[in-house]
């Protein structure tokens, strides 16, 4: 008891445990799902250019190299606001828009959240800029995709990265 008359009151407290996070070994995303994430990615782009260039590019009002500017300049302003969503995406969930449909996400090696910066300059650009060198950027590319086949499944940008992908 405090002898204090003005002191806040107190009381023991047991705090619970926290919750029991699964390991990321048991969470990690299966080689098909990975792809499936990559695939609805590529199929946004995809479609955001067909359209684009189909809408633009038949217009009979302008003329057809006219239309055809106009439609690319627009898939590149698409592209650009998908590029921007993801970049929100990652930096907040770790996802893009096909991991986030499939429930995937990029997460630190231990389990801890990805710095936006790992994602986009060791898991992205390091590798687009590897995959451009002669001689050496197809070869290295190929290995990159192949090593998920590995028992890790993982591929060479999670090791770059130090990242895995997991269920959420």
């Amino acid at each position: 008891m405090n002898d204090n008359f003005y002191a806040a009151p107190q009381a023991e407290l047991e705090l619970a445990p926290p919750p029991l996070r699964q390991s990321v070994e048991s969470r990690k995303a299966g080689r098909g799902v990975r792809l499936g994430a990559a695939m609805i990615d590529g199929a946004v782009v995809g479609t955001i250019v067909f359209v684009a260039v189909m809408f633009f590019g038949l217009s009979r009002e302008a003329g057809a190299g006219k239309s055809v500017l106009v439609g690319g300049f627009v898939a590149l302003v698409l592209i650009l606001a998908w590029i921007i969503v993801n970049i929100v995406l990652l930096a907040r969930f770790g996802q893009t828009i096909g991991k986030r449909a499939l429930g995937i996400a990029i997460v630190r090696s231990d389990g801890a959240v990805c710095e936006l910066w790992r994602i986009l300059v060791l898991r992205t650009f390091a590798v687009r800029l590897i995959g451009v060198v002669p001689m050496v950027g197809p070869l290295f590319s190929i290995v990159d995709v192949l090593l998920i086949f590995g028992q890790e499944r993982r591929c060479v940008h999670d090791y770059m990265a130090d990242t895995v992908v997991v269920h959420t």
